[in-house]
């Protein structure tokens, strides 16, 4: 198999107009996080601030948008696509960063927990936006799962679910509980 390519026949032609200068940082294959952006974000990251203010911070420093390199969308994926092995806190506090993260985008998002006696996490629910909208809307039967024992504590999930008007099954919340 050969790696060489031939050219057949080119059009010159383009059948739309060219994304002027100005806005070619705003192309997906015009942009994109270096590894030094990287490293900055993640010690901001690491220090508690939101992407949103990452992202503003980035801003300012640059001076404007068009000079950073990527757009708030870019940094929200690096976050949400970081690999699991370069989480180095405990589970709880990775549990927690995630959430977090949730609470950031969803200004409806809720999580609640409790921890025992030894400051460990004991119980933990955790419900997004849509599925509290949904709640409201079709939670006047409301129903839960509590097979799922899976997790490396032993802790039962519970599924907080009920059935929608065209009879598909929606979550409501989910949670983690000590027996």
């Amino acid at each position: 198999m050969s790696t060489q390519w031939k050219v057949i026949h080119f059009e010159e032609n383009h059948n739309h107009e060219m994304v002027p200068s100005n806005y070619s940082h705003l192309l997906r294959s015009h942009r994109g996080l270096t590894n030094s952006d990287k490293a900055q974000v993640d010690g901001m990251r690491a220090s508690g601030l939101r992407p949103h203010d990452i992202m503003e911070y980035v801003v300012n420093q640059s001076r404007k948008r068009s000079n950073v390199g990527y757009i708030s969308r870019d940094l929200h994926s690096y976050f949400q696509l970081k690999p699991k092995s370069e989480v180095k806190d405990g589970d709880a506090e990775t549990t927690f960063g995630y959430l977090g993260s949730k609470g950031d985008h969803d200004p409806m998002f809720f999580a609640k927990c409790t921890v025992d006696e030894d400051n460990r996490l004991a119980n933990l629910l955790w419900a997004d936006g849509g599925s509290i909208v949904e709640n409201h809307a079709f939670g006047d039967v409301l129903s839960f799962d509590t097979m799922y024992r899976k997790n490396a504590y032993n802790k039962p999930l519970l599924i907080f679910f009920g059935i929608n008007h065209h009879r598909q099954t929606i979550i409501f919340a989910c949670a983690l509980l000590v027996d």
